[in-house]
């Protein structure tokens, strides 16, 4: 249900004309250096209420203060945000995080399936 849900919030994206490269890069959590890698930022969704922004724990409410500490004068529409959701985290608890997202002016921002980061 939970991946279902995930691919429906992923045709919305799509739709509502969120940038889709045409070939996605795929990599490990643990291969980048930090949470930036370039302009492309990796939230890992632990909880509802605990995101890992590198090596910080941030909760929805101080993301956008942590994620503008990280990224410096980088502006919105120039990065591209990539969140993977550990499987308990509630499908309304990703929401808030992309709507706090959406809301700042993040619009490019993809979903990383836990599949492709595990071991296989």
């Amino acid at each position: 249900m939970r991946l279902r849900s995930l691919m429906v919030i992923a045709a919305a994206l799509v739709l509502s004309g969120c940038d889709v490269p045409g070939s996605p890069t795929i990599m490990r959590l643990e291969e980048a250096n930090s949470s930036v890698a370039s302009d492309i930022v990796f939230l890992e969704m632990i909880s509802a209420r605990e995101i890992k922004l590198g090596e910080k724990i941030t909760t929805p409410e101080k993301l956008l203060e942590n994620l503008k500490a990280e990224l410096g004068d980088r502006k919105p529409e120039d990065v591209r945000i990539l969140i993977k959701p550990n499987p308990g985290v509630s499908y309304e608890g990703f929401v808030v995080v992309l709507k706090i997202l959406q809301d700042a002016g993040y619009t490019r921002i993809g979903i990383i399936n836990s599949e492709l980061t595990s071991e296989q």
